[in-house]
């Protein structure tokens, strides 16, 4: 048992559960003065239709408004832009999912069962299952803003922004929030493993060291009064 709480206890520091996206990566060059056009539509007209109601809400989000020149310089440019690194980008965010539920499974998991083998030795587990809970509603609101995000991407690489370019612009600063979004979910994750859910593992290691030690003494105990029973004999 004690080799197991450290084991987790070493995963829960080490596991990689800061989201991992990089601030200098595309969204972070891609602006409306350095864009090409594109005439790329989605061939299903019931997402077609879905993705022109989001973009007509981000436009009254974000209040975007470009002037004639910023639009011709989107409409240049903006085709590249779609084909190159927001595409790539696209595809990174498919793998940031992947391996995101693979970590905050295994670390939900191994909590879990932690509990089980926890209950099987008497040690109450309050504290942590609702820590669990917790964590869990993080995790899924972590999900559901890359969820978001992935959507926002793809709407920014599908678009038809020659035709719409003050539509990308708003696209573009839609990405940028949600981006920063996860950043915050991702640190809020890692934070409150070290912060809360580290120390309880703590406290619980030393619950069971102390009765240990204390089940180690009884035994040395007995054996030196049963020693002393013998001699006197």
């Amino acid at each position: 048992m004690k080799q197991f709480l450290k084991s987790l206890s070493t995963a829960l520091v080490v596991a990689p559960l800061l989201v991992t996206l990089s601030t200098t990566y595309t969204l972070g060059m891609v602006s409306a003065e350095t864009m090409t056009g594109s005439n790329q539509t989605s061939t299903d007209t019931t997402t077609e239709k879905t993705m022109e109601d989001r973009i007509t809400q981000r436009k009254a989000e974000f209040k975007t408004k470009l002037t004639t020149l910023q639009q011709n310089r989107v409409k240049l440019r903006c085709k590249q832009a779609q084909g190159g690194g927001i595409k790539s980008l696209d595809g990174r965010i498919k793998g940031l999912q992947t391996s995101r539920k693979e970590v905050y499974t295994n670390l939900v998991d191994r909590l879990n069962k932690l509990v089980d083998k926890l209950k099987t030795k008497g040690i109450d587990t309050t504290k942590l299952e609702s820590e669990i809970t917790v964590i869990k509603g993080k995790i899924d609101t972590f999900n559901n803003d890359l969820a978001t995000y992935k959507q926002d991407v793809g709407d920014l690489k599908d678009l038809n922004c020659s035709s719409d370019p003050v539509g990308f612009k708003a696209s573009l600063e839609s990405t940028r929030t949600e981006r920063q979004t996860l950043v915050n979910d991702g640190k809020a994750i890692k934070d409150y493993v070290k912060n809360t859910i580290k120390p309880t593992l703590k406290d619980i290691r030393g619950q069971i060291d102390a009765e240990n030690k204390t089940e180690d003494n009884k035994t040395s105990s007995n054996k030196t009064s049963s020693n002393q029973t013998s001699g006197g004999q």
